[in-house]
């Protein structure tokens, strides 16, 4: 969840309606969970044409993070990555998800319409060591401007298996296994330790 992202959601949804893109696209928004009211940034798209606001979310009241960690919201997350062309997102570990399911995946590294210095801006949170290490494989492309947005959807769009490859490399690297077992896997190894 980044300040820019509504202005990124807007000019995102201004392109979508000048059909700058080479397919006809909507909008569709996940708003993150983990912040009180961040879907309140995005209140000007209800009920705009061509967007979808994501409101499923049952917050947890027996976790300190308040998060939804039912089977039912995960299914509902899984299932919305699985039905989109393009993911976008800033420095969140969705690019994993989209790596996992195959996904062409852009990395946004820009504050909508402002340049800020650095300790303030976006790009700053690639700068750490889990990111480099990430953005090493060339698994997503990144977009720093709105120009490069641009060009980076239309060309995933046309050719969405571009990342393929190296998304399958970057999931080797950080996800060991994409088999659906990793809970099951994690929950053995506790087991273990608990039984010692």
């Amino acid at each position: 969840s980044m300040p820019s992202d509504s202005d990124v959601a807007q000019v995102l949804y201004d392109l979508i309606s000048e059909r700058k893109f080479v397919k006809d696209c909507q909008l569709f928004i996940r708003p993150h969970f983990g912040y009180n009211n961040d879907i309140e940034k995005f209140s000007e798209f209800l009920g705009k044409p061509g967007v979808v606001i994501d409101h499923y979310n049952n917050p947890s009241k027996g976790f300190s993070d308040h998060w939804d960690y039912s089977k039912e919201h995960m299914n509902h997350f899984l299932n919305t990555l699985r039905h989109t062309d393009v993911v976008l997102s800033t420095a969140s570990t969705i690019c994993l998800d989209a790596a996992a399911l195959g996904l062409p995946h852009i990395l946004l590294a820009f504050d909508g319409q402002s340049k800020k210095p650095f300790y303030a801006d976006i790009e700053r949170w690639y700068e750490c060591n889990y990111f480099q290490e990430f953005i090493r494989f060339k698994s997503d492309l990144i977009a720093r401007d709105y120009k490069s947005l641009i060009e980076s959807i239309n060309t995933l769009l046309l050719e969405p298996k571009l990342l393929e490859k190296n998304q399958s490399q970057v999931c080797e690297r950080f996800c060991h296994r994409v088999d659906g077992k990793s809970g099951e896997r994690l929950f053995n190894v506790l087991k273990d330790i608990c039984a010692e």
